[in-house]
């Protein structure tokens, strides 16, 4: 089953990293469909491990992307010549835009990596509707939505962090509950 959502050209935009309404829908599509330890295999443990700008705002992707269009068409910016050059005079060889839509939300405009999708998007750190967290924090949360429907009351969450961790994530277990503010932090929003 592919899940990854295609935006439109030219957008380029890692829902699956960055959007928590994406994410939840899918959590619900991986738990429907069964295949639940492929679908973690094809996308979850792609993800990387660095730090993520995670939207939980009220728009959809394709709301924003809509936003971002059209505020770049109205300064005239949208073609891939007058985008690129508008990153160039923003912040030089660094080559990004930061852009706010509608819901104040910022979002940072980066080139893409190929001619037909010139236009990354990825939440602006520090931007409204927006928590940072690290990859492995976000995993795992998928990951205990995926996997627990529900953690039972007095279970060691340690100990279910730790399981799926190691049998779904192949990573180290965590050593106490301190460990577990990021996990916890996305968790609300999923």
């Amino acid at each position: 089953m592919e899940f990854i959502d295609h935006f439109p050209r030219p957008f380029l935009f890692n829902a699956l990293k960055h959007h928590a309404g994406f994410i939840r829908e899918f959590i619900a599509v991986v738990k429907a469909a069964g295949d639940k330890e492929e679908q973690v295999e094809a996308t979850l443990l792609k993800m990387g491990n660095s730090m993520i700008d995670f939207y939980y705002g009220d728009l959809t992707p394709r709301q924003i992307i809509s936003d971002i269009e059209n505020r770049l068409k109205s300064m005239e910016s949208f073609d891939r010549g007058s985008y690129y050059a508008l990153l160039e005079r923003s912040h030089g060889k660094k080559r990004y835009h930061n852009l706010e839509i509608r819901d104040q939300s910022t979002w940072t405009l980066l080139p893409g990596n190929n001619d037909l999708h010139y236009l990354h998007i990825h939440p602006a750190r520090g931007s409204k509707h927006t928590i940072r967290v690290r990859a492995m924090a976000l995993k795992t949360a998928v990951c205990l939505k995926i996997f627990y429907d529900r953690i039972p009351a007095g279970s060691d969450l340690v100990a279910v962090v730790n399981d799926v961790r190691r049998n779904y994530l192949r990573e180290s277990p965590v050593k106490n509950a301190s460990n577990l503010k990021g996990i916890l932090r996305v968790l609300k929003f999923l």
